[in-house]
C-alpha cells in the first residue's frame, strides 16, 4: 500500500480540488467549472396544481409485465456473466438462454455469420 500512497495523493488531492471548485462561487478567468455540482442539486417537484392530462398519466402507466424469452451470445467473459442474468431473469419471470463461443472475437463473429 505504501508503494502507491504517492499515486493515490496524486489522482486524489486534484479530484477534491475541482469537486470543492465546482461548488463554490469563485470564478477564475479562464477555467471553466465542472458540472458536478448539478449532480447533487436536490429536484424540484411538480407544484400539485400543476394540471397533467389523463391522456398523459395512461400512457405513463402502460407496462409490458409479459414473460419475455431473451437470447444471450458472446465470447467467454459471458460464462460468468450469463449464470447470474439467467438467475435474474428467472427471478423476474424471464426465461433466459446464454450461447458462449470460447476464443472468439468480433473479426472471427463478422466472418462466420450465417
Amino acid at each position: 500500500m505504501k508503494k502507491y500512497a504517492g499515486l493515490i495523493i496524486i489522482l486524489v488531492i486534484p479530484l477534491i480540488i475541482i469537486c470543492v471548485y465546482s461548488f463554490s462561487t469563485l470564478d477564475f478567468s479562464g477555467l471553466r467549472k465542472a458540472n458536478i455540482s448539478s449532480c447533487f442539486r436536490p429536484l424540484t417537484e411538480i407544484p400539485a396544481d400543476t394540471a397533467v392530462s389523463e391522456e398523459i398519466k395512461a400512457d405513463t402507466a402502460i407496462c409490458d409485465t409479459a414473460r419475455q424469452r431473451i437470447l444471450f451470445i458472446g465470447d467467454s467473459m459471458l460464462e460468468g456473466l450469463g449464470k447470474r442474468m439467467k438467475y435474474y431473469a428467472g427471478e423476474n419471470g424471464h426465461e433466459l438462454q446464454y450461447v458462449i463461443w470460447y476464443s472468439s472475437t468480433t473479426k472471427t463473429w463478422a466472418e462466420h455469420i450465417d
